[in-house]
């Protein structure tokens, strides 16, 4: 395993502490995991390649909160009102 020396401004400093402490890993682990997490992001192909094409599409690039998809209530928002549905019997 390598060692880096890194160069920060306090205030990013706490930023870094503050979202590993968050993520229940030390600071060096988020480092790492932001590495990699970066790397994936930007390969040809992959679904962070993807999904942050989607972003761009639809306007969400930049969100923190994307718990959005997951909840009917909001990812369909702004839709209006569904049509009724015709009976299955004809």
């Amino acid at each position: 395993m390598s060692q880096v020396t890194i160069y920060l401004e306090p205030e990013t400093l706490d930023i870094a502490k503050t979202s590993a402490a968050r993520a229940h890993v030390s600071v060096s682990k988020w480092f790492s995991q932001l590495a990699l997490a970066e790397h994936a992001r930007t390969q040809p192909g992959s679904l962070f390649a993807a999904l942050e094409e989607i972003d761009r599409v639809h306007g969400t690039a930049g969100r923190d909160d994307l718990d959005f998809l997951l909840d009917p209530t909001t990812r369909y928002a702004g839709l209006g009102q569904d049509v009724p549905r015709e009976p299955m019997d004809g």
